[in-house]
């Protein structure tokens, strides 16, 4: 589908820049089916089971430039929606229907992180860029019904280069 998932904007202040953005990380959805599914004596009939998450960062940041050298770090608030949708029917071996099951978790979770990054001017003309930036993990709460599936965000490094070049010919 066609959604937002970046939108950012940055403004002059106290000798540096301050920024704000808000990222969507991560979209998964799942949807399995099926019938006649045995374990054992038992079968499973007309299961079907819808597994939707989603991760948006918000981060307020700060950066600065000194010589060639930017320099910036930021508080990044991580904000996860997860749900679990499921329903089937258990039979026993005499084809007799013992039970039917139903999972409804579903809500959202919070928490809070760190980022850090540098970007370094180089090359000849000074042509040529590199970036890095560390986020720190995002330990979840308030996810009572789905800190089971999930209760920690991943860290990340990235790194980045671009050079200009001069036209061919």
């Amino acid at each position: 589908s066609r959604k937002l998932t970046h939108v950012g904007f940055a403004t002059p202040m106290a000798g540096g820049v301050v920024g704000a953005s808000y990222t969507m990380g991560g979209f998964y959805k799942d949807f399995r089916a099926g019938t006649n599914l045995t374990d054992g004596s038992l079968s499973i009939r007309n299961y079907a089971d819808v597994l939707q998450a989603q991760v948006d960062f918000f981060t307020l940041a700060y950066g600065k430039r000194s010589g060639t050298t930017n320099f910036g770090f930021g508080l990044v608030v991580a904000n996860q929606y997860l749900s679990d949708q499921a329903r089937w029917d258990t039979f026993d071996s005499n084809n007799t229907q013992i039970g039917t099951t139903i999972v409804s978790n579903s809500g959202n979770s919070t928490g809070f992180g760190a980022i850090v990054g540098a970007q370094f001017q180089s090359g000849k003309n000074g042509n040529s860029v590199i970036g890095v930036s560390v986020r720190t993990p995002i330990k979840l709460s308030n996810n009572n019904q789905t800190g089971p599936y999930l209760n920690k965000v991943p860290g990340r490094a990235s790194f980045g280069m671009a050079t200009r070049t001069e036209p061919i010919g």
